[in-house]
Parts: C-alpha cells; structure tokens; sequence
C-alpha cells in the first residue's frame, strides 16, 4: 500500500484536538507566571521591581519568537511548519 493511500480516520479533528492543546498550553504557560510571582520572587531574593523587568524580558523574546516564527510559517507554509515542529 502506497503511504498517500494511508488513511486515518477523523485525521482533521484530531489535527484540531492537538492545535487546541498546543494553544491552551501556550496561554497557560504565559500566565502562570502572574500566579507564583511571588514564590518565584522569595526563591531568587527579587524586588518586584527587578522580577518585572525579567516578565519585560520575557515577553520581548516571547514576541521577537512570534514575529519570526510567523515569518517562517509565511515562507514554508503551514503544513509543512507544522511537520517540522
């Protein structure tokens, strides 16, 4: 049998399960910072001052990463950004 003969049943919903999961996880991993702030901050002996400016950090990189994995995505294609990762 062929590989593109190859069928696997409610192949799209299960795309869209693991596209969902990725999102949530995503959203959850950015805001569980707000949750330990200060757990995070009497482990490393931090200001609220200097534990903002390492979250300003963050999210810097965490948009640079947006802005250039989009870029990436637009020059691959979706499908095959999505095989990749």
């Amino acid at each position: 049998m062929a590989p593109s003969a190859l069928k696997v049943p409610n192949l799209r919903w299960i795309l869209a399960f693991a596209l969902f999961m990725a999102a949530f996880l995503n959203y959850t991993d950015r805001n569980v910072l707000g949750l330990l702030a200060t757990t995070i901050q009497k482990d490393l002996n931090i200001s609220n001052q200097e534990y903002a400016s390492i979250i300003n950090y963050f999210l810097i990189a965490y948009t640079i990463a947006n802005l250039l994995s989009g870029r990436v995505v637009d020059k691959l294609g979706v499908r095959w950004s999505l095989i990749r990762q």
